[in-house]
């Protein structure tokens, strides 16, 4: 539940395959976001004067049904324009009605905006973004649906299509509309918009990102893996080369992508950007699973199926290059965050909730992938700790002809699991977590840990590695090391390694430059350090494993006199963050 909770804080600012797609062309994400030096501001509204009937810089409404308009300080960024209207029997929208623009050296126009629903509304909102030229001629994007939020709508040019008229699409003399498509609607309903701006997606020298090359995941685990939700990050170069150099520095192998709104909704641009990020990350030996859920999708199995769709729409764009395909199905559905499982009697009504995820989500999943020809795409999933070890499914039950542990049965329809253990001690952790590894052991799998690197809000049962700040990257890479050794060596070879929950508090937290021989990630190279290091200094005859893979400093498989030169040479001592460029990792 916790999980879900920031993630609704953060959002406050050919053939058999086709046969599978659901094509999509509108981009929706975070409304409020950060101006680029390559956009320009159509309006923000924030010079006209609130109340209703004042200025709104020219903006105004077409079509039947206008109850009420003005301009709010409720807009998604500061002030913003809302129209209050009542659906009669055809389209209705509002327009600048200044001079034309001259908009060639842009993409797109995004827009934040709402539709909140009055007296006897109903039916299903849809939202596109319109083009009329001088001579009359209108051109127009396909329509997406409009939720009751501020969200922003990024139209992009390439989507545009002729609508009305004869005469060409001229970027350069504009004027620009935003239609609310009349369906099935009834009743009255509020539009807000606000913060119209022109982008250019791909910056005045377009999306160019760097292959990286990686430094192997600490403490000799298999894999280092690290959740993320794109917001801009595939908008321009420099985000993505951002993400994959954090990669790089931490050994990060296995991204999960949280980013269905970019496939989905995305503009032409935006998901050109998402495939190139992919395959460069295929480049680096980056594993990337595209991420989805919610906690009440074992309820419905075609909204699994949906979103398998509109990950495969990515595939098919480019049905020649397998390179820029996800890897895996990564279901993030947290089924006991859901209020069906809260409001449970008892162990039976639960163990039905954890059926139906079976069902509905693995099963149906595994199903529907094998039927669009997409039986090599793994499926993972993340799960919380200790479900057997408290209240919620502590019994062994009965599942299409086998009894087991309910982590049993979903390994038995999943490629690897994630365990969401988020605890700041190793052995805590431990405690959360020795069921699981047995499990995975008895099963001859492997599973991977979960380790949250944020800050959460105090009211949260939980304490992160974050919430040690200033230390909690340290906190959390002694922490991770150390566990390594309470486990059995049964319970070490289930585990595969951490993921890492999320990017933007590992951003904040990891040093940056790193040294190579900040074994403690203290941003320092001190006594701490050369204890680690000095301990695992065993000469050319012995290969570095495990733990001791960190201390081969120079990478060369062994710890040995060369990587005791490179240690001094990096050596900076107690609270001094300097790192030459022969030490950076």
């Amino acid at each position: 539940m916790w999980r879900m909770t920031i993630r609704l804080m953060r959002r406050l600012r050919l053939s058999l395959r086709k046969s599978c797609v659901l094509l999509s062309m509108i981009f929706l994400a975070g409304a409020g976001s950060s101006l680029l030096a390559d956009e320009l501001i159509i309006t923000d509204f924030n010079s006209a004067s609130t109340g209703s009937y004042n200025p709104r810089e020219n903006w105004s409404a077409f079509g039947n049904g206008t109850l009420d308009r003005g301009v709010t300080n409720s807009g998604s960024v500061g002030r913003g324009a809302y129209h209050s209207i009542r659906w009669e029997d055809s389209s209705w929208g509002v327009g600048n009605r200044e001079a034309t623009r001259d908009l060639s050296a842009y993409d797109g126009i995004r827009l934040d905006a709402r539709l909140e629903e009055g007296d006897g509304y109903s039916g299903t909102p849809r939202l596109r973004m319109a083009m009329n030229m001088t001579d009359g001629t209108e051109w127009s994007t396909p329509a997406v649906p409009i939720s009751d939020v501020f969200e922003t709508y990024s139209f992009d040019f390439s989507d545009l299509a002729l609508r009305s008229g004869s005469g060409p699409l001229d970027l350069a003399n504009a004027t620009v509309k935003f239609i609310l498509e009349k369906n099935d609607q009834t009743g009255r309903a509020r539009f807000d918009f606000d913060e119209v701006v022109a982008y250019a997606a791909g910056g005045p020298v377009g999306y160019s990102i760097n292959p990286v090359v990686l430094n192997s995941p600490p403490d000799g685990d298999a894999i280092r893996a690290l959740w993320f939700y794109p917001g801009t990050i595939f908008d321009t170069s420099a985000p993505s080369q951002e993400l994959l150099d954090l990669c790089a520095r931490e050994g990060v192998n296995r991204l999960y992508c949280g980013g269905y709104s970019v496939w989905t909704l995305g503009t032409a641009t935006q998901k050109e950007n998402m495939r190139t990020f992919v395959e460069t990350a295929h480049a680096s030996g980056i594993r990337v699973e595209a991420m989805f859920g919610g906690s009440d999708w074992q309820e419905d199995a075609q909204k699994v199926r949906t979103k398998i769709d509109q990950v495969l729409a990515m595939h098919t764009a480019t049905p020649g290059n397998s390179n820029d395909d996800f890897d895996a199905i990564h279901f993030d559905v947290e089924f006991w965050t859901d209020d069906s499982w809260h409001d449970a009697a008892d162990e039976a009504g639960r163990r039905q909730i954890a059926i139906d995820y079976l069902d509905n989500v693995l099963i149906n999943g595994r199903n529907y992938l094998d039927a669009c020809g997409e039986s090599d795409m793994e499926i993972t999933v993340d799960l919380s700790a200790h479900h057997e070890n408290s209240n919620h499914l502590p019994n062994p039950f009965l599942y299409n002809g086998t009894t087991q542990y309910f982590i049993g049965h979903v390994f038995d329809y999943v490629d690897e699991i994630a365990v969401m253990s988020y605890i700041d001690s190793a052995s805590g952790l431990l405690g959360w977590t020795s069921f699981e590894l047995d499990q995975a052991a008895a099963k001859g799998r492997t599973i991977q840990l979960g380790a949250d690197i944020q800050p959460v809000p105090p009211a949260l049962p939980i304490n992160t590695f974050a919430d040690n700040s200033p230390t909690g990257y340290s906190a959390m890479t002694v922490s991770l090391e150390e566990f390594h050794t309470l486990l059995s060596p049964s319970r070490l070879a289930a585990m595969s390694g951490f993921a890492i929950f999320q990017y933007t508090g590992l951003l904040t937290e990891a040093p940056d430059p790193y040294s190579v021989a900040d074994l403690d990630g203290d941003e320092d190279v001190d006594l701490d350090d050369y204890a680690h290091f000095s301990a695992a200094l065993d000469g050319p005859a012995v290969v570095a494993e495990g733990l001791d893979i960190d201390d081969d400093l120079d990478g060369d498989g062994a710890v040995t006199l060369l990587d005791f030169a490179l240690f001094v040479r990096c050596y900076t001592g107690s609270g001094i963050n300097s790192v030459v460029q022969e030490c950076r990792r």
